[in-house]
């Protein structure tokens, strides 16, 4: 029993909301799995996925965008800067050092821009990558990378001209699959 100076009901919750409260019990669990569901898969997609936020920062990444960019994945965090991204990029090597990171970024900015027929792909490791961005009506920038690697192999290998030098090159190379 609640000492007497207490009001009636005290330490029992607000009276008359109980009905309130259990369903907002019921919707926090709800949205809670839900995230669950989007971090798993957040987590676990083929893609690298970065966004950057209005003021150029990165809001949120997932571990396979630093291995895509194969820069420090405990350096490419929530808050790092689109200048202090190119800045890593710049001492990997993948950026000319003489070029002002400054330069770099606004470079950067621009290609999320440009069309996709005009905006570069990124090569590291042996593979290439398509960046697909979009702006979000917040002002947000997302860009998925995608191994595209294989893609243009099969590309190049139903240009009649590979596919000529292949069969010159290879013994048999005509028997060996190499159509033109």
């Amino acid at each position: 029993m609640p000492p007497p100076w207490h009001p009636p009901g005290w330490g029992v919750g607000l009276p008359g909301h109980a009905d309130q409260i259990a369903d907002l019990t019921r919707q926090n669990a709800a949205l809670q799995a839900r995230l669950a569901l989007f971090e798993n898969a957040f987590a676990h997609m083929h893609q690298g996925l970065c966004m950057f936020d209005p003021e150029g920062r990165i809001a949120l990444c997932n571990d396979r965008y630093a291995e895509v960019i194969q820069l420090p994945a405990d350096r490419i965090k929530p808050g790092l800067t689109a200048r202090e991204l190119v800045s890593l990029g710049q001492q990997a090597g993948y950026y000319p050092a003489d070029i002002p990171a400054e330069q770099l970024e606004r470079y950067l900015w621009a290609n999320l821009e440009a069309s996709a027929d005009t905006r570069s792909r990124i090569e590291r490791g042996g593979k290439t990558y398509a960046v697909m961005p979009a702006r979000t009506a917040e002002g947000h920038w997302i860009a998925t990378f995608e191994d595209v690697s294989a893609q243009i192999a099969a590309t190049a290998l139903s240009d009649p001209r590979v596919c000529g030098l292949l069969e010159a090159n290879i013994p048999n190379g005509s028997k060996a699959g190499i159509h033109r």
